[in-house]
C-alpha cells in the first residue's frame, strides 16, 4: 500500500469540481485576467471546506500563472492551461513535495518527488509520464536501497542498477519491477545468500536460465538455474 501511495499520490489527486457546492469569483477578473476564485464543498463531502485559487484566467478557466490551495492543505503553485496544471509547478502537502513539469493536469516530463513520511519510495528524480515514473530516473527507498535506471508506469523496467549497502548490488535487466533477462548480482555480507557473484539469466526476480555463481570461497556453480536454485550443470 505504501508503495502504491508513492506512485498514486502523484498521479491521481485532482480537484473534483463536480462535487463543489459553489464556485465564486471573489476578487478581480475570473474570466480574462487576474482574479481570486473560491470553490466551496458541502459538509456531506468527505473533506468539506473551500479551495482557493489566485491567479490568471482565460475564457473563465485557470490559465497562466496561479496558486491553488485546497481544503485539505495541498498547494500547487505554477502554470495552468485550460483549467488544468500544465507546465512547470510545485505541488505539495504534508505527505510529499513534487517540483517539475505537468501536462493536461498530470505529472509529465522531468521532475523531482520528495516524500515527507515513511513511504517505500522516499525520493525520485527523473522522467514522468501521465503521473507515473516513466523513462530514466534515480530512486531512493526507505530501506536504504537505491536504483538508477529505466522505469515504465512506475516500475523498474529496462536496464538499471540497484544497490543496497552491505546486502547486494545488481546491474542488468528488469521487467515490471523484477530482475529479468541478463544481469549480474553481487551478494554482500548481510545477504542471506553466501557472498559471491552471479552472472547470468533472471526471470520474475529469480535466477533462471544459464548462469554462473562464484562464491567468495572460490566455489563455482555453472549451468542451468531454475526458480532461483541451481538445477544442473551444462
Amino acid at each position: 500500500m505504501k508503495k502504491l501511495l508513492g506512485i498514486v499520490v502523484l498521479g491521481l489527486f485532482s480537484c473534483n469540481l463536480l462535487l463543489a457546492k459553489d464556485i465564486k469569483c471573489v476578487e478581480g477578473d475570473c474570466i480574462n485576467g487576474q482574479g481570486t476564485e473560491i470553490i466551496s464543498f458541502p459538509k456531506s463531502n468527505m473533506s468539506p471546506g473551500d479551495n482557493k485559487y489566485i491567479g490568471e484566467f482565460k475564457d473563465g478557466k485557470r490559465h497562466g500563472e496561479g496558486k491553488l490551495t485546497t481544503r485539505t492543505g495541498r498547494t500547487f503553485v505554477g502554470e495552468w492551461k485550460n483549467g488544468k496544471k500544465d507546465g512547470y509547478g510545485i505541488w505539495e502537502d504534508k505527505y510529499f513535495k513534487y517540483i517539475g513539469y505537468f501536462k493536461n493536469g498530470r505529472i509529465h516530463g522531468s521532475g523531482e518527488y520528495i516524500a515527507k513520511n515513511n513511504q517505500t519510495l522516499t525520493h525520485y528524480i527523473g522522467e514522468w509520464k501521465e503521473g507515473f515514473q516513466d523513462g530514466y530516473g534515480t530512486a531512493k527507498y526507505n530501506n536504504g536501497s537505491t536504483y538508477d535506471g529505466e522505469f515504465k508506469k512506475g516500475q523498474k523496467h529496462g536496464q538499471g542498477s540497484w544497490k543496497w549497502e552491505n546486502v547486494g548490488k545488481y546491474e542488468g535487466g528488469w521487467k515490471e519491477g523484477k530482475r529479468d533477462g541478463q544481469g549480474t548480482y553481487t551478494y554482500l555480507e548481510d545477504h542471506k545468500t553466501a557472498e559471491g557473484i552471479y552472472i547470468g539469466q533472471w526471470k520474475d526476480g529469480k535466477r533462471h536460465g544459464q548462469g554462473t555463481y562464484t562464491k567468495k570461497d572460490g566455489t563455482i556453480q555453472k549451468g542451468i538455474w531454475k526458480d532461483n536454485g541451481f538445477y544442473k550443470k551444462d
